[in-house]
């Protein structure tokens, strides 16, 4: 194995962004431990839904789309093992 990934050189999180994302997509967010966001899920819990409608869609029930997921996995991993 060739050096580490970047994913494990700074596992911490960057509280900035999320702040920055949670702004501009009208979020919020909640420091770790405090009991803000199971009070929102609470209070948004007790508000009643009315569902319209239901669909289920199988996403793997489509044979071709099955056929060609199964190819290009099996391409990507064979050229990794080729190119290694």
């Amino acid at each position: 194995m060739e050096g580490e990934s970047p994913e494990g050189l700074r596992p911490g999180v960057d509280r900035e962004y999320l702040e920055g994302l949670a702004a501009r997509s009208g979020g919020r967010t909640f420091p770790v431990g405090s009991s803000g966001l199971v009070e929102l899920l609470a209070e948004k819990g007790r508000s009643q839904v009315e569902v319209v409608g239901r669909r289920v869609e199988e996403v793997w029930a489509s044979g071709p789309l099955l056929a060609l997921s199964v190819l290009l996995f099996g391409l990507d991993w064979g050229l990794r093992r080729l190119w290694e």
